[in-house]
C-alpha cells in the first residue's frame, strides 16, 4: 500500500493516490452537449499556428512560469490563473488578440493549463462565467 502525510504542504500530492469523482448532469449541460453535437463548436488544430509548430507552447512554458498545482478542484494538472502573470506573457498577450480577432470576442476569464503528459487531466465540465472566477481587468484583456 501507498501511504501520504496530508499537510498544507501535501495536500496536492494526496490526489495521486487516490481518486473521488462526482458526476452532475443536468438539463442545461445535456442542451449544451446537444449544441456541440449539431455543429456548434469549433476544433481547428492550427487556427493559430500549424499543428506541428510548439513555438507557443514553449514560449508560454517558459513565460508563465514557475507552474502550480490547478487551484480548481476537478483539475489534476498544473495552471496559470493569474491575471497579472498571464498579462505578463507576452505569448500569451498574442495569442488571446488572434482570438479576439478571429472569432470576435472579448475575453473575460482565462486560465491557461498545463498538460504534460495523458496522466493530466480536467473532468468533463461547463466554465461558468457569472459564478466566480478571475475577471480580466486589464484593457488589453477585453
Amino acid at each position: 500500500p501507498r501511504y501520504a502525510f496530508l499537510s498544507h504542504e501535501t495536500r496536492f500530492d494526496i490526489s495521486s493516490i487516490a481518486q473521488t469523482t462526482c458526476v452532475q448532469t443536468t438539463k442545461k449541460l445535456h442542451r449544451d452537449f446537444a449544441k456541440i453535437a449539431g455543429g456548434s463548436a469549433v476544433y481547428w488544430p492550427g487556427c493559430v499556428c500549424p499543428p506541428e509548430d510548439l513555438s507557443l507552447f514553449h514560449a508560454l512554458h517558459a513565460e508563465l512560469s514557475p507552474w502550480e498545482a490547478s487551484p480548481y478542484r476537478r483539475s489534476r494538472h498544473p495552471a496559470c490563473v493569474e491575471e497579472h502573470r498571464l498579462l505578463a506573457s507576452e505569448t500569451y498577450r498574442r495569442v488571446v488578440a488572434v482570438l479576439r480577432e478571429i472569432f470576435g470576442v472579448k475575453v473575460g476569464y482565462s486560465i491557461v493549463n498545463l498538460y504534460a503528459n495523458g496522466d493530466d487531466w480536467t473532468e468533463y465540465h461547463r466554465d461558468n462565467y457569472r459564478a466566480e472566477g478571475n475577471r480580466m481587468s486589464a484593457p488589453g484583456a477585453a
